[in-house]
């Protein structure tokens, strides 16, 4: 043994190997640049010129050959072929290279065989580390990361305590000035990432993350997010302990300036992302990562994850989710962590997770108030001169719900007439009443009553039997042919309305003539006769959304926000919450909401009951008697429509029958 505790034996061993190693780095890298540069074309030979005749000795005396020919010249000297592309002699690799991707396995098969001991007794440990740091030897650089790279595949996980400290280096080679240690290094991270214990994962993240500062190379970070890639499965526990150091990082990343290092963290984030187990959340993972790339799309991923209903159990690694959201409005994304922390089981986590958003306590805390009492009165009271509540009875198929729609005009009769006088404004629940909100669930409730009556009236009226114009009679309208001063006209729209006598009028706009002195006006009884009945209602539905309450109430999200909180739809959930998201309870509270927000005269509920608790019910039945316009009910749970109605209608045989609640009635009420 030498000094220090290093053996000469193995010293010279080592020395041996990793010249040889170094050497073939060399030889591979010379054959590497000859294979890259062209091949030079080959030049024809050029005849040498005849020599000329000697000239005769002194004396004037000639040589003659024996049979009187020409003198036969002296032998010319070989021809040199040095310069010559041809000629060249080959470059011949010694023996004893064996390419520097054996060489180094050379190396890890001797400590291998030694065992781990040796890379300190050797001192083949140092020696590598004085090689990886060289930065005037590009070969010695090189054949250091193949050593390490063999060490770890070959001699595995006992070498691990003496390769990862070097991971920094690694990371700093992958940016080297030398293409060849440029991919000598990637190989050592790939190969130290995939020996990595899970346990050491903890201790090599801070040097991970560190390579991804933005004062390291673009190289150096594409490897580290490689590298978080590879460990997502190799050691998919580890990371998800790191994932609140982990995803702010890679959030960064997304947004490099080099294509190359975004597509190495969108590659991490996707693989750490997909480690939350959670078939709730997995819907969610394209579009957060697309907001994280496109900070305008963080509002309506926030909308989707706290829209979600979480069935399954969350675990802690969903919980740091919405770390990468630190671009979300203050409420909206608490409310998305609440959504998802319903669902844990660790409390201590949550908390944690929730810390993380770092969201003020006072927010907190007016967030979590409106959680506990989001159970408030269902309908606001307005008052109508017409208090009156009839309930609709009868056994099932009787044709409740068929009758209620033609009232509505959901449906049109097949003969007879629904008459409604124009002025009068109806709201519809349906008995299924989540069908209303069917293809508005991705957006919040705030903004469904507002693109509900954007227009003014209520886009629901637009799509009924009695406003759309089905392809015939759009096909009429246009070749029914209007004498006017006689000429021929075809009548284009309606523009106005107005009262004469005891009727009105509309004024109609003709097709080609833009001016309003070519306007005229028309008794309404005149255009239902010659079938325009659906463009007069449709008139009448917009005058009547400009009369009234709800035309002097802003279409605002405050006001709208205020409105819901009426129906006990708070901010957290009306505003901040997808429709998506909400209980079947406060989808009911939002239709209804929806239906009351043009103050009608008449409210008309199918089995308005579904859904509701018994606080909700209550409060329901309160709003009702307030409400002062009439109200038709149709509903099984007779405790609640007993209590309530003044007046039964008896639907029985196809015939309806109605008569005022009797005293016996409103006892078993």
């Amino acid at each position: 043994m030498s000094g220090g505790g290093l053996s000469s034996a193995e010293v010279a061993a080592i020395d041996d190997l990793l010249d040889r190693l170094t050497l073939a780095v060399k030889l591979d890298s010379a054959a590497a640049n000859a294979a890259a540069k062209p091949a030079p074309k080959p030049v024809a030979a050029t005849p040498a010129p005849a020599p000329a005749p000697a000239k005769p000795a002194g004396g004037g005396i000639k040589i003659i050959g024996k049979a009187g020919g020409a003198a036969v010249p002296a032998p010319a000297p070989p021809a040199s072929t040095h310069g010559s592309a041809w000629g060249a002699a080959a470059v011949t690799r010694p023996s004893s290279s064996l390419g520097s991707e054996k060489a180094a396995e050379e190396v890890a098969a001797y400590v291998k065989a030694r065992g781990v001991s040796a890379l300190k007794t050797s001192g083949l440990r140092d020696r590598l580390a004085v090689m990886a740091d060289d930065q005037s030897n590009a070969p010695a650089r090189e054949a250091a990361m193949l050593a390490y790279a063999a060490l770890c595949e070959a001699v595995g996980a006992s070498v691990e305590p003496f390769v990862a400290p070097m991971l920094p280096v690694f990371l700093e080679r992958l940016a080297d000035k030398a293409t060849s240690v440029r991919g000598a290094a990637d190989s050592a991270c790939q190969a130290l990432a995939r020996l990595l214990n899970p346990e050491a994962v903890s201790r090599v993240l801070p040097a991970i993350l560190a390579g991804t500062s933005p004062s390291r190379k673009w190289q150096s970070k594409e490897g580290a997010f490689k590298i978080i890639a590879t460990l997502c499965e190799t050691a998919p526990d580890a990371v998800q302990a790191g994932l609140p150091d982990i995803v702010p990082v890679v959030s960064d990343g997304m947004v490099d300036a080099r294509d190359e290092v975004k597509e190495a963290a969108v590659s991490a984030a996707e693989s750490a992302f997909a480690l939350a187990g959670n078939r709730d959340i997995a819907p969610c993972i394209p579009s957060f990562l697309s907001c994280i790339r496109k900070p305008k799309e963080t509002a309506d991923a926030i909308l989707k994850l706290s829209g979600t209903t979480f069935v399954q159990a969350v675990e802690d690694v969903a919980l740091w989710w919405r770390c990468g959201l630190d671009r979300a409005p203050p409420i909206a994304l608490p409310t998305a962590h609440r959504n998802m922390s319903r669902r844990t089981n660790n409390s201590q986590l949550a908390t944690a997770a929730a810390a993380a958003v770092a969201v003020a306590p006072t927010a907190v805390a007016a967030a979590a108030a409106a959680a506990a009492c989001r159970n408030r009165a269902a309908v606001p009271a307005i008052a109508r001169p017409w208090p009156h509540c009839q309930s609709c009875v009868g056994p099932n198929g009787a044709g409740k719900s068929t009758l209620i729609k033609l009232m509505t005009g959901e449906l049109k009769p097949d003969s007879g007439t629904v008459a409604k006088h124009i002025n009068v404004r109806v709201a519809y629940v349906s008995q299924h009443a989540l069908h209303h909100l069917e293809d508005h669930l991705d957006v919040t409730p705030n903004q469904y009553v507002r693109r509900r009556y954007q227009k003014g009236e209520d886009r629901e009226d637009e799509v009924k039997v009695t406003r759309v114009l089905t392809p015939e009679e759009e096909e009429a309208i246009k070749k029914q042919i209007w004498v006017i001063d006689g000429q021929n006209r075809v009548l284009e729209k309606l523009l106005g309305r107005r009262k004469k006598k005891k009727t009105f009028e509309y004024e109609i706009k003709w097709v080609g003539l833009s001016s309003i002195e070519f306007n005229r006006w028309t008794m309404r009884e005149v255009l239902v006769e010659r079938g325009f009945e659906k463009l007069c209602r449709e008139l009448d539905d917009k005058i009547n959304a400009e009369k009234g309450e709800a035309a002097a109430r802003p279409l605002t999200l405050a006001s709208v926000e205020q409105y819901l909180q009426d129906f006990g739809l708070e901010p957290e959930f009306g505003t901040h919450s997808a429709i998506r998201g909400l209980s079947g309870g406060q989808k009911v509270k939002l239709v209804l909401a929806s239906a009351l927000w043009h103050c009608p005269h008449m409210l008309v509920l199918d089995e308005p009951t579904n859904y509701l608790d018994r606080d909700s019910l209550g409060a329901l039945a309160q709003a009702i008697r307030e409400f002062g316009g009439g109200v038709v009910m149709i509903s099984h749970h007779s405790e609640f429509v007993g209590a309530l109605a003044n007046e039964v209608w008896e639907l029985k045989d196809g015939k309806l029958s109605c008569h005022a609640k009797t005293l016996k009635e409103d006892a078993d009420a």
